[in-house]
């Protein structure tokens, strides 16, 4: 992430300690303050928002900094509403006439359990001389809250041999792995408010089981004519060629696996297993030519984890939704993931919103999509002579999944990017810039998330957008701009948000979300584009919002609204790949933004200040009662005065 330039005094990213707080934490995010050849005199105002209303804030200090020093200024928002939610940390540096320079902001999350929403990255990279904190800590700055834990076992069948502190992985890369260094991440991810989710397969074993273990072939998955089930991997150099699988819901299996899990988490104190599958196997039957529904199959598997491995956390990888419907109708998984790849229900824009439309319909699991963006364009290079992603790509790949409810597992150790199932892979790298725009995405997603991802559904209603010269499709057509909306209920200060998502897919050339070949292209950037949106009447005091991630910083404002019948119109300012709009229907008044701001017009003015005069003595529920103390007096004046201007 860039830094931000004013002048001749530099502010750097806001960014939170933890990339989730617990409900008992008080949230700590920093930025710095670097002066140039000339002192700095000024002002820092910061203030918490969440959905775009005040939450805490604004507060107030003062700068002086000689020329060529910094200051690190910190944050830590109290009183902040309860429950599991996002919100944007807004920060402004004005100089000592009360003129702005420079705005920065950066998200946080306060959630009592990182499933609530999970925001998935990776690790691969476990050897001793692996840094810690280079890997780890650019992930928790974009935000990222659990990783995936990539192929650290010793065998698939069995994870870790019981008191050995280094071994090869299953590609037998060199240096080994080292259980003290997957202790120290495991570690230094829980510093970062990160979860460490241990990946295995949920039925695999290196072909040569049967002469190094008890497992019996009786336990296994078999082909129509008797021959045990196997994966090929076909690798020269790896430690197995194939993997021999088995039935997942056989009692055998299932206590040698949970057994064998046991001892390694022991050792290593995961915060779970990520448990991988294969998907559609096709017929199959047990070792006495029995039928096995294999999809049906994975929910008994977890029962049985789950009454082994109590305090875990688990999820599952329904590859192309085989096992998913079974898995969303008893809400068997912690975290829903799922490995999207060439389905011809899967791969468009407009499935991939469906898809996570019947997801969101059946679960109240959170999504988490794996889909290997430039998959294709991947495969014209190597590790040694890597290409580049292409930028829209990704980022267009990051606007529909996140605008559908989902979460796009991108960014791992450190500064990698997947490209492939294998996540070592190194074929293509981001630049810094894209980098950085993937974490501006990401902290978009966190505060906005009860918007995005908390209690979704489906909306309904027609959407207008743009001028003649801008076309647009309700089918995530490519060379359109994508309307589409969703909604959920509302919270103690609306009775209900009904969003419109916009994604420029102008820049799309190929329908498939994952862009395989990497041929999106740049497009100019859409300003002051009216929308019309159909809502459900009446208005009353609803307010109308945009926001998006390359504007701005992200910060919500509030659009000024015409409202015609059960149409309401406003101009948007800004679209580049995403931006969404947000109606906050409310049938009455309140103090959910600045409590200072009791008309909620976005400024205290002498209109507030003049309702607190007009309300003043005992006054229980008066909104000109900012401190709720039950009677509006002169300390609520003297707060109205306090907070006079802008609402920040």
């Amino acid at each position: 992430m860039p830094l931000l330039l004013a002048l001749d005094v530099v502010l750097s990213p806001i960014l939170a300690e933890q990339a989730t707080f617990a409900p008992n934490q008080t949230p700590r995010l920093s930025t710095t303050v670097q002066a140039g050849s000339d002192a700095f005199f000024g002002t820092m105002c910061w203030q918490v928002t969440h959905l775009g209303r005040v939450v805490d804030g604004p507060h107030e200090a003062s700068l002086d900094l000689e020329p060529q020093t910094s200051v690190e200024m910190q944050f830590l928002p109290e009183q902040l509403p309860a429950g599991d939610r996002g919100f944007l940390c807004e920060v402004v540096l004005r100089d000592h006439e009360g003129v702005e320079l420079v705005r920065a902001n950066g998200a946080f999350e306060v959630a009592a359990d990182w499933t609530r929403f999970p925001r998935y990255g990776y690790l691969t990279q476990f050897n001793k001389p692996a840094n810690a904190d280079a890997l780890l800590r650019p992930l928790r700055d974009g935000l990222i809250n659990v990783v995936q834990v990539y192929d650290w076992m010793d065998e698939h069948h069995r994870p870790w041999r019981v008191g050995y502190d280094y071994w090869q992985d299953i590609a037998a890369r060199d240096p080994w792995v080292s259980r003290s260094k997957l202790l120290e991440l495991i570690d230094v991810g829980q510093d970062f408010g990160m979860a460490s989710m241990a990946y295995n397969l949920m039925y695999g074993a290196y072909e040569n089981y049967q002469s190094t273990s008890p497992i019996e072939p009786s336990w296994g998955l078999y082909r129509s004519g008797g021959v045990q089930d196997a994966h090929p991997l076909n690798i020269p150099g790896w430690e197995t060629q194939s993997l021999a699988l088995f039935d997942p819901g056989h009692d055998g299996w299932q206590d040698w696996i949970a057994d064998r899990t046991a001892e390694a988490f022991q050792a290593m104190p995961f915060d779970g297993w990520h448990i991988d599958t294969l998907g559609d196997r096709g017929s199959v039957f047990d070792d006495a030519g029995q039928s096995i529904d294999l999809a049906s199959s994975y929910t008994d598997f977890l029962a049985a984890m789950r009454s082994a491995l109590p305090g875990q956390d688990f999820s599952v990888n329904a590859v192309g939704d085989f096992g998913g419907p079974d898995l969303r109708a008893q809400d068997a998984w912690d975290v829903a993931y799922y490995e999207l790849w060439d389905h011809p229900d899967q791969d468009d824009y407009a499935d991939l919103r469906s898809f996570l439309a019947t997801h969101h319909r059946d679960s109240d699991v959170a999504p988490v999509v794996a889909g290997y963006v430039n998959y294709d364009l991947a495969q014209q290079y190597n590790g040694q002579a890597p290409g580049q992603f292409n930028h829209t790509s990704v980022l267009l790949a990051q606007s529909a999944v996140l605008a559908s409810g989902g979460w796009l597992v991108s960014r791992g150790d450190g500064s990698a990017m997947l490209c492939n199932e294998y996540f070592p892979n190194r074929n293509l790298q981001a630049s810094p810039d894209l980098l950085g725009d993937v974490d501006r995405f990401h902290h978009f997603a966190v505060a906005y998330e009860n918007l995005l991802r908390d209690g979704l559904q489906e909306g309904s209603g027609s959407i207008a957008f743009g001028d003649a010269s801008v076309p647009t499709s309700t089918n995530g057509d490519t060379g359109a701009v994508w309307t589409f909306r969703t909604t959920r209920e509302g919270d103690e200060c609306a009775n209900r948000y009904d969003v419109v998502h916009l994604v420029d897919l102008r820049r799309a050339s190929d329908p498939r979300w994952r862009d395989p070949a990497g041929v999106a292209q740049s497009q100019p950037v859409l300003v002051d584009q009216t929308i019309q949106i159909e809502f459900t009447a009446p208005w009353s005091e609803s307010r109308l919002w945009f926001a998006a991630p390359e504007w701005q910083g992200g910060r919500a404002v509030m659009l000024d609204a015409t409202v015609s019948g059960n149409q309401v119109s406003a101009t948007v300012p800004f679209l580049e790949h995403w931006g969404m709009v947000w109606i906050e229907y409310r049938t009455e008044p309140g103090t959910c933004g600045c409590p200072s701001d009791l008309n909620e017009d976005g400024f205290v003015g002498f209109s507030d200040v003049l309702e607190v005069v007009a309300s003043w003595g005992p006054c229980l529920g008066c909104l000109a009662d900012v401190n709720n103390d039950g009677a509006v007096e002169f300390a609520d004046l003297l707060q109205v005065l306090a907070d006079y201007g802008d609402c920040f």
